[in-house]
């Protein structure tokens, strides 16, 4: 046999160091601070697009011979998304297939692009300032 050490037994009584609990102590509470906003920035508002749903379909057009033929695409090209005012990553976002391989903008997909997204009206509105009483009283005198 090989000579291992022996562990100790553990302490199955009640009173061991692992089992006492002592109760936790109050932690004092830190004061809040209040803090005046002095200046806010202006703000951009813009209006979210809920486009109409279902998303449309891309519509790829191939030349047979003297007959064309139209097959569904694998999404919109650059130029189609961009006459209707989107870009790729935006377009994904809202959940319409891109093709960037593509080149081609058929009149179709476009008409079906403006069917279903309209683009979103942005409009700018300026937030007063709040000023402490000491600022208004200097801008006040500076007017004078």
């Amino acid at each position: 046999m090989s000579k291992q050490p022996r562990s100790k037994p553990k302490a199955t009584s009640k009173t061991s160091k692992k089992s006492r609990v002592e109760p936790k102590k109050a932690k004092p509470k830190a004061e809040k601070k209040t803090v005046k906003v002095v200046e806010k920035k202006a703000v951009k508002k813009v209006e979210k697009t809920t486009p109409s749903s279902p998303t449309p379909i891309a519509i790829v057009s191939r030349a047979l011979g003297p007959i064309t033929k139209f097959r569904r695409g694998r999404g919109f090209s650059r130029s189609e998304l961009h006459t209707v005012s989107l870009d790729a990553g935006r377009a994904r976002k809202l959940g319409l297939r891109v093709d960037l391989r593509r080149s081609t903008e058929l009149s179709k997909n476009v008409e079906a692009l403006k069917k279903w997204y309209t683009a979103p009206k942005v409009t700018s509105t300026a937030v007063k300032k709040a000023t402490t009483a000491r600022k208004a009283k200097a801008a006040s005198k500076a007017r004078k």
